[in-house]
C-alpha cells in the first residue's frame, strides 16, 4: 500500500470516528476546525511521506522577539516533545507542528498524536494569551508590581 493510500485510510477511519461519512486530502491538505480558535491543518508531504499535524496557536502580531526566542529554544530540543514551532505566513500564525511518517501510520498512532497536539495547542494558547494580556495591563495591575 501507497503512503497516501495509507493516510487515506487512517483519514476514512478518522471521518468515521468523528461522524463524518469521508475526509479527504485536496491537494494534499485538510483543514479541521474543532472550535472557533482551535484549527489543524493536516498536510501530506508525498517527497517525503511525512504527514505534517499543523494546529495553529495564536496570531503572530502579538508576538515580541523574546517570544520568538523562546520558540526557538523549544524547537532546538523538538525530538524530545517530537512537536515543533512554525510561522504560517499565510495565515499569519504561530503554529505548532508534528511530523508523522506515513509508512508506519495507524489509526492508533494518528489519534494519539492528534490528541497530544490538541492538548499541547491548547496549554500554549492558555500560556500566550495570559503572557498578552498581562502585557496589555497598565503596569500598576501587573503581577510583578503587587507586594504581598
Amino acid at each position: 500500500m501507497s503512503a497516501r493510500q495509507i493516510v487515506d485510510e487512517v483519514l476514512l477511519k478518522f471521518a468515521h470516528q468523528i461522524g463524518l461519512p469521508k475526509l479527504q486530502l485536496i491537494e494534499d491538505e485538510l483543514g479541521l476546525a474543532f472550535d472557533d480558535n482551535l484549527r489543524v491543518h493536516v498536510i501530506f508531504h508525498p517527497t517525503t511521506e511525512m504527514l505534517q499535524l499543523e494546529a495553529e496557536i495564536v496570531d503572530l502580531q502579538i508576538i515580541n522577539s523574546d517570544l520568538y526566542r523562546s520558540f526557538i529554544a523549544f524547537n532546538y530540543h523538538w525530538s524530545e516533545h517530537q512537536l515543533f514551532f512554525s510561522l504560517d505566513n499565510h495565515r499569519h500564525k504561530l503554529c505548532l507542528n508534528r511530523l508523522l511518517h506515513a509508512e508506519s501510520l495507524d489509526y492508533e498512532l494518528f489519534e494519539d498524536a492528534l490528541a497530544e497536539l490538541l492538548t499541547q495547542s491548547e496549554s500554549w494558547e492558555d500560556l500566550l494569551s495570559a503572557h498578552i494580556a498581562m502585557k496589555a495591563l497598565p503596569s500598576q495591575f501587573q503581577s510583578s508590581d503587587l507586594i504581598v
